[in-house]
């Protein structure tokens, strides 16, 4: 009998102490925690940093909703591809734990690693690792060349110089040259020796043909354009070889100012900005101070006179002579053209030979010297009496030609630096060709006709200024492609084809028609 009595005692002393372990009061809570870690270890994570997956820019320290830990900031080294750096909404579940929740005033609870901040905030992401003593690193990307790029992204306009309001604020502009927009997740601009570095964080897109501000520290380095990107880290003002990469870490273009940016353009007393040229071959200093971020390059800006040189007067340039189109002529309808220059669409370049194979080369061009765009839907371009393109007849055709503009068509299926307004597979024969432009109606607005085209040179038309016909080169360079005579000498060889698009800079307004 006394031994069921303590049997029965120690029953009913090891349920209450059962009900007490389980039952959620601290003490028990504690307890439970204990002999579970002793017996089954978990892994340990720590909460090392903030990362703003914009930048590549690691804030040791810092919070995430409540949680407080000191640290300072450091930049490190942009991401290799096994190492890329975590997402805007890099979500903490796949590591073991779970982001935290606080209140908002609203009483709508907020995902503090998951909620859209303003630029300048930065996005907090927890860095979880196996050893306290390793720490996860935004590592260089090995830049591959000889690759295929994703996209005809390029660099369009460095502001390495900073801005009228300050030297800080300094920006880098690319250009879309796709008909489609393209996603820039991923992709990195750093440099040749790793010092500096940004990488494209999630839902960054530019638009086709369109253009991406990249800005220094925040959204007011240039207030009148919104940031596609927000970057840490400074452009020395002694130069740099930046790399522009896709997010497979292929280069997709590059500038090696190592031996100072001023031998390509900019001007850090005046804040001029370094812009790309038209033809994309090289760059030049900005007409306009502060540059031309999210629009359309400017000309090259002139050299100023000193006191003692005459007013500009405008000379035929002699850099090279008239090459003149053996067989070639140029005419239009008459009446539009009493005084020798032309008022309506005409062809202004051809590029039917190039240097070994012709296919994604040729190219025919536009000029528009009017001062009002024209729509070019349901336009003609034949050779031989047959056609070559109908502008508009495809949804990825651009049908405009801003004023004093070009407009760009691409034959043999055009893939040349400078995107095309339309591309068509129709080639352009090498020898004894008639070009003829139609407007919608059916009427004839030009025709050129060629006997030969050299290897590797186009045919273009000259310039109208001062009432003459110039060679569209050197001081002529920016005169347009006005010169209509109706003369074997209209068009020119141009030793380096030069296309130009929609896109590109029109001619100075006091050139139009």
């Amino acid at each position: 009998m006394r031994k069921r009595y303590v049997f029965l005692a120690l029953a009913t002393l090891a349920f209450a102490a059962g009900v007490w372990l389980f039952s959620g009061t601290g003490q028990g809570n504690i307890l439970l925690a204990s002999l579970k870690d002793a017996f089954f270890p978990r892994p340990q994570f720590q909460l090392l940093a903030e990362v703003d997956p914009r930048t590549g820019t690691v804030e040791e320290g810092g919070k995430i909703g409540r949680k407080e830990f000191g640290g300072k900031r450091q930049t490190n080294s942009p991401p290799t591809a096994a190492q890329d750096p975590l997402p805007r909404n890099h979500n903490l579940t796949a590591h073991g734990e779970k982001p935290e929740v606080v209140q908002q005033q609203s009483g709508q609870p907020e995902n503090k690693l998951t909620s859209r901040k303003e630029p300048e905030q930065f996005l907090a992401a927890a860095v979880a690792i196996q050893d306290k003593s390793k720490k996860e690193s935004i590592g260089p990307c090995q830049a591959k060349r000889g690759g295929v790029p994703a996209a005809k992204v390029l660099f369009n306009e460095i502001a390495w110089m900073g801005t009228e309001h300050s030297p800080q604020d300094e920006w880098i502009e690319l250009r879309n040259w796709e008909n489609r927009e393209v996603d820039l997740f991923g992709w990195r601009v750093q440099s040749a020796d790793n010092k500096f570095a940004l990488v494209i964080a999630p839902h960054r897109q530019v638009p086709a043909r369109g253009y991406f501000l990249l800005e220094r520290s925040d959204d007011r380095t240039v207030p009148q354009v919104a940031a596609g990107e927000i970057y840490e880290g400074a452009l020395r003002d002694a130069g740099m070889h930046l790399l522009l990469l896709d997010s497979a870490c292929v280069v997709v273009d590059e500038i090696d100012a190592s031996g100072g940016w001023e031998q390509y353009g900019g001007d850090r007393a005046t804040r001029r900005t370094m812009e790309r040229d038209a033809d994309l071959a090289g760059w030049h200093t900005s007409a306009n101070v502060g540059g031309t971020p999210g629009k359309r390059n400017s000309h090259p800006a002139a050299a100023r006179p000193s006191p003692t040189e005459a007013h500009y007067e405008q000379r035929e340039s002699t850099a090279a002579p008239p090459v003149i189109a053996s067989g070639t002529t140029a005419l239009s309808m008459p009446s539009t053209r009493q005084d020798g220059v032309a008022r309506n669409v005409v062809i202004s370049e051809v590029f039917a030979n190039a240097e070994g194979s012709d296919k994604g080369k040729e190219f025919v061009e536009l000029y528009n010297p009017t001062a009002n765009a024209i729509d070019l839907t349901g336009w003609k371009l034949q050779k031989n009496g047959k056609a070559i393109a109908t502008i508009g007849s495809k949804k990825e055709d651009h049908t405009s030609i801003p004023p004093g503009g070009f407009f760009l068509i691409g034959c043999n299926r055009y893939n040349g630096a400078v995107a095309a307004d339309v591309v068509r597979s129709a080639s352009l024969p090498n020898t004894s060709a008639t070009l003829t432009l139609y407007d919608g109606e059916g009427n004839e607005q030009d025709h050129m006709s060629y006997s030969s085209a050299a290897e590797g040179k186009s045919w273009e038309r000259k310039a109208y200024f001062g009432g003459r016909c110039l060679v569209p080169q050197g001081d002529a360079e920016d005169k347009g492609n006005a010169c209509a005579t109706g003369a074997a000498d209209d068009f020119v060889v141009r030793e380096s084809p030069l296309p130009q698009n929609s896109a590109s800079s029109p001619e100075p307004s006091e050139m139009l028609k």
